[in-house]
């Protein structure tokens, strides 16, 4: 081979090796850019309840922060202690900031009184304002877990759904997680450091 062919194959080679370098770096960055970029499934609904305090709570007040809402009630034995059990991992894990929240709603407001849903969170560790436990008109909490969450209310207390909604600042729901399994969970907590990352952007 003449030494003009050898130049040109290497010549070539190193275009191929470049070409195959920009356009693997090309996937990594969509599929990087893919997990961080969350749908839009709706926007949260205008309410307003009390919370464990006593104190007025609305859709306002998931404005400016990253919230995890769900459906529960305190008497509940069946999916709400394994939902409480990752509540708590979620108010632990960002004890840090006070961009994050968890929001509880009940769907059984008869019993779960603003003093019950108290004494529940303090036996769960709740001890600030970072998670507030809520009570409202039960008819009024179906309607914002069905028309505004997407998540079924049906035959009420039992048949809340398991899911967590996750809410960014703009009162945007970005995800639903199933509280039951370990991947949705692990999934929930990387999505809430992403939408919290975005906020200091």
């Amino acid at each position: 081979m003449s030494d003009g062919k050898a130049i040109g194959g290497v010549v070539a080679g190193a275009v191929v090796v470049a070409t195959l370098a920009v356009f693997a770096t090309f996937i990594l960055t969509n599929a990087e850019k893919s997990k961080t970029e969350l749908p839009v499934y709706g926007t949260v609904p205008d309410f307003e309840f009390v919370n464990q305090d006593s104190v007025a709570f609305g859709r306002d007040d998931l404005l400016g922060k990253i919230t995890v809402v769900d459906f529960f009630f305190t008497t509940c034995q069946t999916i709400c202690p394994v939902m409480v059990v990752e509540k708590q991992k979620l108010y632990n894990a960002f004890d840090d900031t006070d961009n994050f929240q968890i929001v509880s709603i009940s769907v059984n407001p008869q019993h779960d009184s603003p003093d019950v849903m108290k004494q529940y969170g303090r036996e769960h560790g709740v001890t600030d304002h970072r998670w507030n436990f809520l009570n409202g008109p039960v008819e009024e909490v179906q309607r914002v877990s069905e028309k505004g969450f997407m998540l079924p209310a049906d035959n009420l207390p039992m048949g809340h759904s398991s899911k967590f909604a996750l809410v960014d600042r703009y009162g945007q729901i970005r995800g639903y997680y199933n509280s039951l399994e370990q991947k949705p969970m692990i999934a929930l907590q990387e999505q809430i450091i992403v939408l919290l990352q975005q906020m200091q952007e």
